[in-house]
């Protein structure tokens, strides 16, 4: 029987443990799961003809009433435990409730409320006085349910999850509201009959729904004992994806890509609000969305066209993509260029907000390799030749880690290796994308063999057969590689691994014969690393070499904590470049 937490309805006590619902209450020795298990046969006018649940607070039961039985869930909770626990009326509580069911789609609707003495089974000295709150019924399965493995959730049904978990919280922000309690068993995934059916939907036949808004407020409650609303949808999110994951070799290239793209929007929702921004929630729909839609075809995002809907959109670097940036991004003269571009490794800092992952992105070959309206294809060529340089962008998001937050710096250095591997065959398809003749032949064979004699369990890579293969399979073991144990490692030094992916990256086209390979690390910083982690990284990583180097931003307070004895410091337009 599965832990959670529970406070027993006849003993209330402050004691937010863990216990399973068989476990004796100390005090009075019932079950915690007592009121699931000796039912209530009424509750005022309705007839109660099944549980579904507890929480810590409360329990549900399915119930009918009239002479056509029609179906609501009761939700109740002793009278006691307001006072007790120091919650808000239970009148204001159901208000709020209303307020924003009435115009939300992801949330329950209520239908009334009332006080009643509830007894429990045949024994009538089991009663107690609750609250009572009547919520419309809603078809479905808990998304507990999913995240346990009792349904399975593909591709589709995971993207379309995350999806609404983004809107339930959307909505409840638009209200000025927190839900304060989003864990998985205050969630429901209904099934749409086929009537109902969302036009708008990757999977259009469910939609999650908050149905216990117990804890609703105008404020987040969150703390070490309980998670905000944002950090409890990236748990759910990653607990879905492991689930996802199970089989890899049952998975197609599809479910690979979706999983990238959602890994994604569970790193950028992992940090406390107060250390970043959070990427509004149209924008991280849109970018599942785009993704989902991209995963049956080959990888070549950079041919849609930006649109920037309102004056909001992209203000989030998270979510902007290296092939925008040149029309977002005024660099007179080319300063910022000339001065990142320098030989050898560097660390651009500056505050929270001001734009270092724009200007790093600015150095991705996808950025340079962007043609405006003005630009045929061969220019683009030239100044792709005659930059001296490429670079392949990587956020340090990637090196989060839900699960294992003691990884050891090797396995962090393994997925630097993998995602840069991967983004050096993505940048060879934009080259070919220009110019099919600008990529030799056997790019794919020189890239995969570098790839594959420093990752140990990625022998397959030398099977591929175009670039377009080794970018799907290189995309598959990105995606393994991301969690706790993974089948992928790295052990040589990053200085020995990193020349070699640079050199045979080099060797692949003649454009790129003689230039620079820039690796761009963004944010490598408390957000998203703890102290003792970046440090090791940069330890690792601020290696000399003459063909490539490592670029960093980071937050200038965090290389004041973990870095100290830099050789020189120069401000530029505000940003620090330490070489």
């Amino acid at each position: 029987m599965k832990p959670g937490k529970y406070c027993c309805f006849f003993c209330p006590a402050k004691d937010y443990s863990e216990k399973t619902l068989d476990q004796p209450c100390p005090n009075c020795a019932r079950p915690f799961g007592f009121v699931l298990s000796e039912l209530p046969r009424q509750i005022g006018d309705y007839r109660v003809t099944r549980a579904l649940g507890r929480g810590f607070y409360g329990a549900a039961y399915v119930a009918e009433r009239g002479v056509f039985n029609k179906k609501f869930v009761l939700k109740i909770s002793p009278v006691a435990f307001y006072p007790f626990f120091a919650k808000a009326s239970f009148e204001e509580e159901t208000r709020l409730h209303a307020t924003l069911a009435e115009t939300a789609e992801h949330v329950v609707g209520i239908d009334d409320r009332f006080d009643a003495n509830i007894v429990f089974g045949t024994d009538a000295t089991a009663n107690i006085s609750c609250h009572v709150t009547v919520l419309d019924y809603v078809d479905g399965d808990l998304l507990q349910d999913y995240i346990d493995g009792k349904l399975v959730a593909n591709a589709d049904t995971a993207c379309q999850i995350a999806i609404d978990l983004l809107r339930v919280r959307g909505e409840f922000e638009a209200h000025q509201l927190n839900h304060n309690d989003l864990h998985a068993e205050n969630l429901i995934v209904e099934r749409l009959a086929p009537q109902a059916r969302r036009v708008d939907a990757i999977d259009s036949t469910i939609r999650v729904k908050a149905i216990d808004l117990g804890s609703i407020s105008d404020a987040s409650k969150s703390t070490t004992e309980r998670l905000g609303d944002m950090y409890s949808i990236a748990l759910h999110v990653d607990k879905l994806l492991e689930r996802l994951l199970v089989n890899p070799p049952e998975l197609e290239d599809r479910d690979f890509r979706t999983a990238l793209a959602l890994q994604s929007i569970v790193n950028s929702l992992l940090t406390d609000v107060q250390n970043v921004r959070h990427p509004n929630f149209e924008d991280l729909e849109t970018q599942i969305r785009e993704a989902f839609l991209r995963a049956s075809h080959p990888w070549r995002p950079w041919s849609n066209p930006l649109t920037l809907k309102g004056f909001g959109d992209h203000y989030n670097a998270q979510t902007l993509v290296s092939w925008d940036v040149p029309r977002l991004l005024v660099d007179p003269h080319d300063r910022w260029l000339v001065e990142v571009t320098k030989p050898g490794p560097q660390i651009i800092t500056g505050m929270r907000g001001c734009g270092k992952t724009m200007l790093l992105r600015a150095l991705d070959i996808h950025a340079r390799a962007a043609q405006s309206a003005e630009e045929s294809k061969d220019d683009v060529l030239r100044r792709i030749q005659s930059d001296g340089f490429v670079g392949l962008f990587v956020s340090a998001q990637r090196l989060l880690d839900l699960r294992h937050t003691t990884t050891k710096v090797e396995h962090r250095l393994t997925r630097l290796f993998v995602n840069y591997s991967l983004q050096a065959a993505r940048a060879l398809m934009h080259l070919k994308d220009l110019d099919a003749g600008a990529v030799l032949p056997t790019a794919h064979t020189r890239l995969a063999e570098a790839v594959a004699g420093y990752l140990e369990g990625a022998e397959d890579l030398v099977r591929s057969t175009t670039v377009e293969d080794l970018e799907r399979r290189l995309e598959r073991i990105a995606v393994l590689s991301s969690r706790g144990a993974s089948p992928y490692e790295v052990k040589q030094a990053p200085a020995e691994v990193f020349q070699r992916l640079a050199d045979a990256f080099r060797s692949c086209s003649a454009l790129t014969s003689t230039s620079t390979v820039f690796f761009l690390l963004d944010d490598v910083s408390t957000r998203y690393l703890e102290l003792a982690r970046v440090e090791e990284l940069l330890s690792a990583l601020l290696f000399q070499s003459p063909t490539c180097a490592f670029k960093f931003t980071s937050e200038w307070q965090t290389i004041e904590l973990v870095w100290a004895p830099v050789r020189t410091c120069r401000v530029l337009a505000g940003f620090k470049m330490l070489t």
